[in-house]
């Protein structure tokens, strides 16, 4: 799978950014930044040894941040604990590993 430069979603740009100091600064490997409309996610390097695979998964999941938190889900879902589903990291993260799936192993005729 590609990682996209830029998508659209309800007339908005997603642009896909590269940040080197995202595991210094926050010992992440991705973000989303809905305010700036970004995806950042950690460029492959020596010191960061990690599968294309994985850095894929990383990146459907800021995807599914995105998504979910402009579906309405940050207004409209909130959870029973007071939380917002586009806040569970645990929900976030099975979705993005669904859409990993879909994205890798989709076959065509």
């Amino acid at each position: 799978m590609q990682i996209p430069k830029r998508f659209k979603i309800l007339g908005r740009t997603i642009e896909t950014v590269e940040r080197a100091d995202l595991i210094q600064d926050r010992d992440w490997i991705g973000a989303a930044d809905y305010n700036k409309d970004l995806i950042e996610i950690l460029p492959l390097n020596p010191m960061f040894v990690a599968s294309p695979g994985k850095r894929e998964q990383t990146y459907c999941h800021e995807l599914a941040h995105h998504l979910l938190y402009y579906s309405g889900a940050a207004i409209n879902w909130n959870m029973k604990d007071g939380g917002y589903v586009h806040k569970n990291e645990e929900f976030v993260d099975l979705l993005g590993s669904l859409i990993h799936q879909f994205l890798t192993t989709m076959e065509h005729e």
